[in-house]
């Protein structure tokens, strides 16, 4: 979730048109979106809530000659002391040559970094890399300083606050590709973001008060949350890795392409597409989107262990209830597949009963017909395939027959099936071959009706069908033919 909150530009060291943006992850369940195994009773929820805002600059900024032909000119930015050099008291120094030398530096992020504290074991988060000034000193949260050094050009002028170019100049000759005549670049050598980062952690009917690990550290281990052993173990747990999703230690391990910005970025990786007023809000939204990837995986980390040497979580000695949380992880496995017994049984229920419906539908039609009306159920049994079949044979003479009305007829065991004779289409194709005579080109006069065949004389009563098939074949070849003399004589008087 994101929202607008009032906090850090209350400061008088906030830029004054704009609010500071408060991006926060929510409450992540334990059990259903780190997938760490315990009893419904047992899980917690963890949040991490992220509020940054634009800097002004030139209150905090001493400058040493800067200047593009003094390579070693040197602007400072006083945000508080750095605890690790003693040589200067600027939080952050950008240098000349490091600004107008390097020409395709694109983005480049320098962080600074006050933690509250948190060590665990052999692993020290207490480092921090200045002491702030009263002006953005925060007890109960961490405090972040994002130093953005800016060449990129732009073809339409950007008001974002920390990405802002405003400064025009024309096109030269090194951007054939750009159609625009200017070109847009930042004004300041450092443009500076400050974020504050909070967290809270809550059992299943206590939360603990945003505010920094040591605060909510000091609050569980003071049993203040009641929480039993498992839940307690949790909680150390996943401090120890929220501690390793802080915003300075994903910067020192990511270049600029953590930057949304960075993927507008056209010809030769220094103009880039225009940026919305509003591009640094989304770049928080981003960070913790990532920072929430990063839960989850050094969550699976702790049961799997580090993906290299490095050191991300403390190793729990065997017998402790943090050893115990290596087997609690639930993670998809390529080893296993996962199916619907739900989706299965609609799948076998309907097909079955799609299957069975096929199978009975004839013998439900045929009952139907039965009680509704019986003449037509008889002519349903009689005209199928195998009745068909039968009364051919018996026409021949072939078997004797029972059960008729069945819907399959039998014969006496032991009849010898004889092949039918094949006169239907010898007979055809002797009548084709005498309809197929050349077409005459001269006139001839309308060809009388051929006398019909005479119905062959009946021998037997088998023998009758047979020989009336004949005869009607016979018609059928008469008629074809006279009809196609007289398409033929029609033919040739149009010609």
């Amino acid at each position: 979730m994101a929202s607008s909150a009032s906090c850090i530009a209350d400061a008088k060291n906030s830029t004054a048109s704009q609010r500071s943006f408060n991006a926060d992850t929510g409450f992540i369940d334990s059990l259903r979106d780190l997938g760490i195994s315990t009893p419904a009773e047992d899980r917690i929820l963890v949040r991490k809530a992220l509020e940054c805002a634009p800097l002004k600059t030139k209150p905090y900024m001493t400058t040493w000659g800067w200047n593009e032909t003094s390579p070693e000119s040197l602007m400072d930015y006083n945000y508080g002391p750095p605890t690790f050099d003693n040589t200067t008291s600027a939080t952050f120094q950008a240098r000349a040559a490091n600004y107008f030398g390097n020409t395709m530096i694109r983005y480049r992020i320098e962080t600074a970094f006050k933690g509250t504290g948190v060590s665990f074991q052999s692993v020290n988060w207490t480092a921090s890399d200045f002491t702030p000034i009263d002006d953005i000193a925060i007890a109960n949260a961490d405090t972040n300083l994002l130093f953005l050094q800016n060449r990129v050009k732009y073809p339409v002028p950007v008001v974002d606050p920390w990405f802002n170019a405003l400064i025009a100049e024309r096109t030269s000759d090194g951007f054939p590709s750009v159609s625009s005549e200017y070109l847009y670049s930042s004004g300041s050598p450092v443009l500076v973001l400050g974020c504050t980062e909070q967290y809270a952690i809550c059992g299943i009917s206590q939360c603990t008060d945003l505010g920094s690990l040591p605060e909510i550290m000091d609050q569980i281990l003071a049993s203040r949350m009641k929480m039993n052993k498992q839940q307690t173990a949790l909680a150390v747990h996943l401090t120890k890795i929220l501690a390793m999703c802080r915003l300075q230690l994903i910067w020192n391990t990511v270049d600029t392409t953590f930057l949304l910005a960075d993927n507008n970025l056209l010809t030769a990786n220094i103009v880039s597409a225009p940026l919305p007023p509003d591009q640094w809000k989304k770049e928080v939204a981003n960070w913790l989107r990532v920072m929430r990837v990063i839960i989850q995986q050094l969550t699976l980390d702790y049961a799997t262990g580090p993906p290299t040497d490095a050191v991300y979580i403390d190793k729990p000695s065997p017998g402790t209830p943090e050893h115990d949380l290596c087997n609690s992880k639930i993670t998809k496995s390529s080893k296993h597949s996962s199916f619907s017994v739900l989706g299965l049984v609609i799948i076998y229920v309907i097909g079955g009963a799609i299957i069975a419906l096929d199978l009975l539908a004839p013998t439900i039609h045929k009952w139907l017909l039965r009680k509704r009306n019986p003449h037509v159920q008889h002519s349903w049994v009689q005209d199928d395939f195998l009745h068909l079949q039968q009364r051919a044979f018996e026409e021949a003479g072939i078997g004797t027959w029972k059960e008729k009305e069945k819907s399959i007829p039998t014969t006496e065991p032991g009849t010898d099936f004889k092949p039918l004779p094949n006169t239907f289409y010898t007979d055809r194709q002797a009548s084709s071959k005498r309809t197929n005579k050349p077409k005459h080109r001269t006139p001839i006069s309308t060809p009388s009706a051929k006398p019909l065949p005479p119905l062959p004389p009946s021998r037997t009563q088998d023998s009758n069908s047979i020989a009336r098939i004949h005869h009607l074949e016979a018609q059928v070849t008469a008629i074809s033919a006279q009809l196609q003399g007289l398409t033929a004589q029609k033919e040739r008087h149009a010609a």
